[in-house]
């Protein structure tokens, strides 16, 4: 199922649990925004394991969709095919799930090799393209091989570049191809 997100006012990256851990009541944000008029909300992930306690913080907004997906440091906690295969899952079984993300390259950290990383974000476009859903691009100090992975592996649903701290001429290039 996909949603037909109608014109408004919509968040389009936050992380539930992550303002939880910060101390930050979720729940009570999340029903201010909504009642000041926000009307949809992407709650985005960045690890496979969260998604049921995600499910469950989020429960009774029905106006907060998902993003999951594995950030560039899941490739020292586990093997690419199955980190694709737990996401496969999970996108299976949680209409709310509307997009993949937050995936890419990062290499300002030393998450695994970069390699791993490629194969990773390569493996993940392939599945978002599978199963028709936007990408949520997690991208730092990666612009060259950002674009690389991109121009070989075309997503078919475009996305949003996350993260973003590059110029005009690599925006420009990102537009170029959805």
């Amino acid at each position: 199922m996909h949603y037909n997100l109608q014109p408004g006012m919509i968040d389009t990256h936050f992380h539930g649990l992550i303002m939880q851990q910060k101390e930050i009541d979720t729940r009570d944000v999340l029903k201010k925004v909504f009642d000041s008029g926000l009307e949809y909300a992407i709650d985005i992930g960045t690890e496979m394991r969260d998604i049921p306690e995600r499910l469950k913080l989020m429960a009774d907004f029905k106006n907060v969709l998902f993003a999951a997906g594995n950030y560039p440091s899941e490739v020292e906690k586990d093997t690419i095919p199955n980190l694709v295969n737990l996401l496969e899952k999970s996108i299976n079984k949680n209409n709310r799930i509307i997009a993949i993300g937050e995936i890419g390259l990062d290499w300002h950290w030393n998450y695994g090799t970069k390699e791993q990383q490629i194969e990773l974000f390569e493996a993940q476009i392939t599945l978002a393209n599978k199963c028709n859903l936007p990408l949520l691009i997690h991208n730092r100090d990666a612009d060259k091989e950002i674009l690389e992975v991109i121009e070989s592996a075309v997503p078919t649903s475009g996305g949003i570049v996350h993260c973003f701290s590059s110029d005009y001429e690599f925006a420009s290039k990102i537009l170029d191809l959805g």
